[in-house]
């Protein structure tokens, strides 16, 4: 499903990335890759913010719907 869609607060695992080469590789940096783990913290019209390898990482609603996370 997609990140915005996600349960607030549950532990998710990004299963892909749908988006360009180059914002796959910001995200991968960001730690944002198919296999990490994160947590969504809020959403707001469905831009969101998370929680990555102890950071906290705000999105816009149009990257956060590239995110595919379980």
């Amino acid at each position: 499903m997609p990140l915005p869609l996600a349960p607030i607060g549950e532990r998710l695992t990004v299963k892909k990335v749908l988006a360009e080469e180059r914002y796959r590789r910001h995200f991968h940096d960001l730690g944002i890759a198919a296999g990490a783990a994160m947590m969504l913290l809020s959403v707001t019209g469905g831009n969101v913010i998370v929680q990555v390898h102890g950071s906290r990482l705000a999105l816009d609603k149009h990257m956060a719907m590239k995110i595919i996370v379980g």
